[in-house]
């Protein structure tokens, strides 16, 4: 896998983990919500994304 796609799933895992927080303290904040799910759902479209173009090697950051 790329340099970049390491970086960016990194990244992203980061961010989700960051929400996540964020949403255990502040149970009604469906704003938060709907940023985890959107974050989620581009991590799920770049998986596929590599396994489609044959560059997913090893995902488990």
């Amino acid at each position: 896998m790329k340099k970049y796609y390491k970086i960016f799933f990194r990244k992203n895992k980061k961010k989700i983990e960051k929400i996540k927080k964020h949403l255990e303290k502040n149970k009604n904040d469906l704003s938060g919500r709907r940023g985890l799910i959107r974050k989620i759902n581009i991590r799920k479209k770049m998986i596929r994304y590599l396994n489609r173009s044959g560059e997913m090697v090893n995902t488990l950051l």
